[in-house]
């Protein structure tokens, strides 16, 4: 940080009509002005430091303190059956400023979030705190689990055979539906809470409940398979 500065500083002339252009290549590149830097300002323009604190509180697009960090939290299906809304609720608890989202591509790791494009995940509201001060996780720190419950039986099915796949479970799901009325499969559909993965998040069940309701005993459906 230090080397960058002085960078910035042999850049301009020791004049204080450069007070402006250095506040503005140091915002631009550490994202705020700190108070080390206002004083390094100052002694290469021979200016008080009061004076150039003066300039950087005069103008709104100067920050004196580091940018609060820009927060996604997903509130995806996978997110929220880890506990999603516990987090969102601590970091409400807190006010912070964060926005939910639906997928951030992280459901291995949920309850995941993104904090100023780096991801954390397997959330707890206790990481909070930690989560705001963008150290939860470091980095590229994010440790896969031991098992991935979509992919649990990769390598251990036969993907050309069917019998293999309803030997470990398959379909198990499905002759369970077929042994309920409609209106009991749609009714668990809603209270699922699971929506649609086009991107307009539409709740699945009442997609469902309208299709079942619609008039006629022959039904199309047309459906945007991308």
């Amino acid at each position: 940080m230090e080397q960058q500065l002085n960078a910035i500083l042999s850049a301009h002339p020791p004049r204080q009509d450069q007070i402006l252009p250095l506040l503005h290549d140091i915002q631009d590149a550490y994202g705020y002005l700190s108070r080390e830097a206002m004083l390094q300002v100052a002694r290469h323009t021979r200016t008080p430091e009061a004076g150039v604190y003066g300039v950087a509180t005069f103008y709104d697009e100067f920050q004196t303190a580091p940018p609060a960090p820009s927060i996604l939290v997903c509130d995806g299906a996978a997110c929220q059956h880890h506990g999603a809304a516990e987090v969102m609720a601590a970091l409400d608890e807190r006010d912070a400023n964060y926005t939910p989202a639906p997928c951030l591509g992280l459901c291995e790791h949920a309850p995941a979030a993104l904090i100023d494009d780096k991801p954390a995940g397997n959330l707890l509201p206790a990481d909070v705190d930690n989560l705001l001060a963008g150290v939860h996780p470091q980095p590229n720190a994010l440790v896969y689990g031991d098992t991935l419950l979509t992919l649990a039986h990769v390598g251990k099915v036969d993907p050309s055979s069917l019998g293999d796949y309803e030997a470990h479970g398959g379909y198990k799901a499905l002759r369970k539906a077929l042994a309920e009325t409609p209106e009991a499969v749609i009714d668990a559909v809603e209270e699922s809470g699971i929506v649609g993965r086009g991107g307009a998040m539409f709740p699945t069940g009442r997609k469902w409940r309208f299709t079942r309701g619609a008039e006629g005993d022959v039904k199309h459906l047309v459906v945007n398979a991308d």
